[in-house]
């Protein structure tokens, strides 16, 4: 992450949260299938409710990760947030996989 970032980002175990144009942005923990399934809301001052689900498949190295958003959005939002919704996607799963990659070698220890 870009050294000019790093303060607009808070990671815990449980959430991500940015701030950024005056909003926090993030996303919390609801629930978890340990190892195949993470289940996020929103959190923060999201303008709209939405999950985003992380399904997890172990592989013999490594892991194949797919996200889900689901999210109902009205014309307008989707025009005005597809590309930040999209941005906000790959950031997630880029933090994730830098979260999991030390943990892969050992099967089942992700929770």
């Amino acid at each position: 992450m870009p050294e000019d970032k790093k303060e607009k980002v808070t990671i815990t175990p449980d959430t991500i949260l940015a701030n950024t144009q005056g909003m926090q942005m993030g996303v919390k923990v609801t629930k978890r299938e340990a190892p195949t399934l993470i289940v996020m809301e929103q959190y923060g001052t999201v303008p709209f409710a939405f999950n985003l689900n992380l399904h997890i498949r172990p592989l013999e190295e490594g892991c194949e990760l797919q996200l889900e958003l689901d999210a109902e959005l009205s014309m307008m939002i989707k025009m005005m947030l597809k590309w930040k919704a999209e941005r906000f996607c790959r950031s997630v799963y880029n933090t994730i996989g830098r979260r999991l990659e030390p943990q892969v070698s050992k099967p089942g220890s992700y929770e």
